[in-house]
């Protein structure tokens, strides 16, 4: 199944979350930071003012990005599994606070 995002919606992968402090000690899921690093799998067209002028999106497939706190229970959190069985997000432009640079 191939989903492609609409308006300003991204399709993102989450980083993985270190489980372990530096020392070897457990960390909680309570306790773990919820902002989270990610990267762009597919970015909608973006949105359209009404003059028919497009808003051109911030981000592009393949970026890394630093998201907004994440709350497990944000009614907002859409989450889908692909073919592959991997969690993926998504997210509206505006959770999106930065692109990475390296």
């Amino acid at each position: 199944m191939r989903i492609r995002p609409l308006y300003d919606e991204v399709i993102v992968r989450l980083d993985a979350t270190d489980e372990r402090t530096a020392a070897g000690l457990h960390i909680p899921e309570m306790a773990r930071k919820k902002t989270r690093f990610a990267s762009v799998l597919a970015v909608g067209p973006g949105l359209v003012f009404r003059n028919g002028r497009p808003i051109t999106m911030g981000v592009k497939a393949g970026d890394r990005v630093l998201l907004r706190e994440l709350f497990e229970d944000d009614a907002d959190l859409k989450r889908y599994r692909d073919d592959a069985g991997d969690l993926l997000h998504i997210f509206r432009e505006d959770d999106v606070l930065a692109v990475v640079e390296s």
